[in-house]
């Protein structure tokens, strides 16, 4: 007579699940070196509040490493803490002004590629191309309009929100009430870069304000000063933060 297999208890169960997530849980990192060298103090404390606190809202001009250090982070978290199973991409569709790019082919995902590249671009350089394609692949990474997060809670995850300059209050309010157990939500954006047609529409400083002194929030803004990609980006913001103030009291 064949010999009954032995009936396991729930909580037997529930650890042999465990251990079998624990062994294959981000097993295409595990060989993978994460590693962020500081290049400014402001980008240290931009990656503690990433470690410590759930929601991080962050905004500063283009240079300061601010989506470098949230992908940095974001995959050095998925790889050592296992309740993080996946990382999201959400961001806004906005194009920039006059720049209307018309109907993109294809399913979702290959419509929302042109948005996501500066994310892709950036898990590429810490990770390589072979690992990125990977997770993405695997469902590890995924990408997410705006529009899909109504109704959906985000559980067991990193949510890197871009572009949150053009995030009105109400889309803003959506996604910020989707946060789930175990999720650590990372908003970026630069309120210099406004491209929504009412700029009173956006909600970045106005929430970044409200949420300052929220402990379990991290609030951090960059300045020209932390830009580290190019010299010539601080002096390019330069130029043309006085057309913009020249523009504002010599209206056309």
């Amino acid at each position: 007579m064949a010999r009954r297999g032995k009936k396991f208890t729930e909580e037997e169960e529930l650890q042999i699940l465990e251990s079998i997530s624990t062994q294959t849980h981000n097993h295409t990192l595990k060989n993978t070196k994460i590693e962020l060298k500081f290049k400014n103090r402001n980008q240290k404390t931009f990656a503690e509040y990433i470690e410590e606190r759930e929601v991080i809202l962050c905004s500063g001009p283009a240079g300061t490493g601010k989506t470098y250090v949230a992908c940095a982070q974001a995959l050095k978290l998925f790889k050592t803490d296992l309740r993080y199973k996946k990382i999201y991409i959400v961001k806004s569709v906005t194009t920039l002004k006059d720049e209307e790019i018309g109907y993109l082919k294809g399913n979702m995902e290959e419509k929302m590629e042109p948005f996501v590249y500066s994310f892709i671009h950036n898990f590429e350089k810490i990770i390589g191309r072979t690992n990125t394609k990977t997770l993405r692949d695997n469902g590890s990474i995924e990408v997410m309009p705006i529009a899909y997060t109504r109704g959906i809670n985000f559980d067991d995850c990193i949510v890197l929100i871009d572009e949150c300059q053009n995030i009105t209050k109400d889309n803003m309010h959506t996604i910020m009430t989707r946060l789930g157990s175990n999720c650590k939500m990372i908003f970026l954006g630069d309120s210099a870069q406004i491209d929504l047609k009412n700029k009173r529409n956006s909600s970045l400083s106005l929430i970044m304000e409200k949420f300052a002194n929220v402990n379990e929030f991290g609030c951090i803004t960059f300045s020209d000063d932390d830009i580290v990609r190019n010299p010539l980006i601080k002096k390019i913001e330069e130029v043309f933060k006085s057309i913009a103030e020249t523009s504002n009291i010599n209206p056309a």
